[in-house]
């Protein structure tokens, strides 16, 4: 059976393996805020008693309420500390898992991810789905101030108790149903965020294209459209979560309006003693402040519970690509044969490419190249044979299959660093600059090195936009080389370079890949003359074949190399 590899999974625990880091700062937090239920009954108890007694009896109680501020200051900063760092490891954790997932080789089924929504996911959602340790922190402790102050009431006015006991439920009643229409509110505002994310990348991705083109105005209308978009459901977002914050806020203070009406009413008919009331207005506005940090935490959670789903299914997204059963073979001759392949735009596609042969690829239709390359790397479902050293490739596990049968397509990013850190990424083992010199000789990036201020070492910008097109193409091209793949196919190389680069680069790539398989999707002349054999696709497939020499007078052939 084929194993699937949907990649890494969300912690099992509560809290993303800080479980215990977040009990233990709740249970400091929660006696930073029951010290502020001690307080109010402290100073009620000293008004009562305290009044014209000793200085003595005045001085024991200010001692005891510096000690219980002491206790609660001391717990709050230990709480606060160990709270943040919960929450900084949880997203962590959140954010290695996804880029695990991310950069699996098994890749994604179903529909396609835009790399703004990847962007969004690793550094937003995690933090907000992290902030779930921000809540408990929160509302934790609420709760036991909340449940601690109203026992501590009940004792000194049980009609007060009841007067706020019925003003809190109707409060939490009414957050329950604004935060619902709340997280509505806050998925659309991320979904406009994604989609003005996206549309930005794409202009910027595609500058100089759009540039030639003189599409810029185009590019700008679309932009706008979407910002407005995105503008639209931001402003709806923050109109709910104000209403949201002002209905929690109004209606803590009605009830503090209603409790010292109603217990300034009792002390004037003498049912209740000025200390009580002290007390008991204390304890109110504590539980009232624990209800409104409790009901502001709605917009954390909505927040937390859109990027919690968003998290999820990409975490358990099925593999796109599942692993084969079998063992990866031993190291082969590097004979690649396809029979019968049935993928995207190939139509029963038989081809056999030699060990150790150059074989050149020249594709009539985008379409039939993008299948192939797709096909060889392992990227999707296919209908045929493709057998690597008499191994079927969907057989063998993603990860030894691509070792063994390399990709290399021409529009390959480079990665912030040095030059020569990205073509030694192509190499592994300890020594992996030193074997790459040879490559970046038959590439040629010694050339290009010769105009850099630093030479190999010289700082490139995301994506090598610092360098020209050829440029990055040269330094792709040793970074492929540099990987010493059995099978290594190379998809328009040097489309980009002048034709004496061509030449000499063409010549390179041969004497570097002596011995080993390569495949050339190219309509370059310079490359194909080199080839050992040239296969020409044509509608899914091999129209017909020959050496370059042998196929120059066909004119199908002479219109697709030569024009």
């Amino acid at each position: 059976m084929a194993r699937s590899d949907a990649g890494p999974r969300l912690p099992r625990t509560a809290a993303g393996g800080q479980s215990g880091p977040v009990a233990l700062s709740s249970l400091l937090l929660s006696v930073h805020q029951s010290g502020y239920v001690v307080v109010p009954l402290l100073v009620g108890a000293a008004v009562d008693t305290a009044l014209g007694e000793s200085p003595a009896v005045l001085l024991r109680w200010c001692a005891a309420l510096a000690a219980v501020f002491a206790l609660t200051a001391v717990a709050g900063a230990l709480g606060s500390r160990l709270n943040y760092a919960a929450e900084l490891a949880w997203a962590h954790r959140l954010r290695v898992a996804l880029v695990r997932r991310i950069l699996s080789p098994h890749g994604f089924a179903g529909r396609a991810r835009r790399d703004g929504e990847l962007t969004a996911l690793v550094l937003r959602d995690t933090q907000q789905r992290a902030g779930l340790a921000t809540v408990a922190g929160t509302v934790v402790p609420a709760l036991v101030s909340m449940v601690i102050g109203f026992a501590a009431l009940l004792a000194v006015s049980a009609a007060l108790a009841a007067l706020l006991a019925a003003g809190v439920g109707t409060t939490l009643l009414l957050s329950r149903v604004l935060s619902r229409r709340l997280t509505a509110r806050i998925d659309a505002e991320r979904g406009g965020l994604l989609d003005i994310g996206a549309q930005a990348e794409d202009v910027l991705t595609g500058l100089r294209t759009l540039k030639g083109l003189d599409a810029e105005a185009e590019s700008v209308e679309r932009y706008r459209r979407v910002s407005r978009s995105a503008v639209r459901t931001r402003v709806a977002a923050i109109r709910w979560e104000s209403a949201y914050r002002a209905v929690n806020s109004a209606a803590s203070g009605l009830l503090m309006v209603a409790v010292i009406w109603f217990g300034g009413s009792a002390v004037l008919d003498g049912s209740m003693t000025v200390g009580r009331l002290v007390g008991a207005v204390g304890l109110v506005q504590v539980i009232a402040t624990a209800l409104e940090r409790l009901t502001s935490m709605g917009t954390l959670i909505a927040r937390a519970s859109v990027s919690r789903t968003a998290i999820d299914e990409m975490l358990r997204a099925p593999a796109g690509v599942p692993d084969g059963p079998l063992a990866p073979p031993g190291p082969g001759a590097g004979e690649v044969r396809l029979s019968g392949v049935r993928a995207g735009s190939l139509r029963g596609l038989d081809l056999r490419v030699p060990a150790g042969s150059h074989v050149g690829i020249v594709s009539r239709t985008e379409a039939d190249s993008d299948a192939l390359l797709a096909l060889l790397s392992r990227e999707g479902a296919y209908e045929g044979s493709v057998l690597l050293d008499d191994v079927e490739l969907r057989e063998m596990p993603v990860t030894a299959a691509r070792e063994r049968l390399t990709v290399s397509r021409h529009d390959a990013d480079l990665f912030p660093g040095t030059v020569m850190d990205n073509i030694a990424s192509g190499a592994s083992g300890p020594s992996a600059r030193l074997r790459a010199d040879p490559y970046i000789r038959a590439a040629a990036v010694d050339e290009v090195t010769r105009g850099l201020p630093h030479g190999l070492d010289t700082e490139i910008t995301e994506r090598g936009r610092s360098l020209s097109g050829g440029q990055r193409q040269r330094v792709v091209l040793a970074r492929a080389l540099a990987t010493e793949a059995p099978v290594l196919v190379l998809a328009d190389p040097l489309s980009a370079t002048d034709a004496a680069t061509e030449h000499r680069v063409s010549q390179g790539i041969h004497r570097a890949r002596a011995g080993r398989t390569t495949l050339l999707l190219t309509s370059s002349p310079a490359v194909l003359a080199g080839c050992d054999h040239v296969v020409v696709l044509d509608g899914g497939r091999v129209a017909f074949a020959g050496t370059h020499a042998e196929l120059s007078h066909r004119p199908h052939y002479a219109s697709a190399v030569f024009a």
